[in-house]
């Protein structure tokens, strides 16, 4: 038989007990690795990108890696814009066209690898955003920092 507590059956709280504790580790596992506070140095800067780059490309991310990766990538592009000043001279439609002119790619290619035809169009004349998800796409397609389309 299954105790109950406040109205929670027994199996529940196990349940819930081993979720919350997976989040958890999940979580000071990637703080660990990389704490998320500000970049200050190069060596800093280039475990940050690793540590983006490695989440952007994965397959699959939980909801708490994902929410890492976009504080992260945030901190990797505060860094960047200070450090490297010259870079923020480039658009993100700019960025996404040299690289689409290396991999020979058109606006309808771009588009497609977004999933619309239409949305690569969009994008490079500045009438749409990218979403964080097609920020992961690019980054994993051209095998860059997500922080670079940010």
């Amino acid at each position: 038989m299954l105790s109950m507590t406040n109205g929670i059956r027994g199996d529940d709280m196990a349940t819930a007990l081993k979720q919350k504790v997976s989040w958890a580790a999940e979580w000071f596992a990637l703080v660990e690795n990389f704490p998320l506070r500000p970049i200050r140095t190069d060596k800093e800067h280039t475990k940050a990108v690793a540590m983006a780059t490695d989440l952007a490309v994965a397959p699959q991310i939980t909801q708490d890696q994902d929410d890492y990766l976009t504080v992260l990538t945030g901190l990797i592009e505060d860094y960047e814009s200070t450090r490297w000043p010259v870079g923020s001279n480039f658009t993100v439609p700019q960025i996404i066209e040299s690289f689409m002119q290396d991999h020979d790619m058109t606006q309808s290619d771009l588009g497609r690898l977004l999933g619309e035809r239409t949305m690569g169009h969009k994008i490079l004349a500045g009438k749409r955003q990218l979403t964080v998800a097609q920020v992961k796409i690019l980054a994993r397609t051209f095998k860059v920092s997500p922080a670079l389309f940010m």
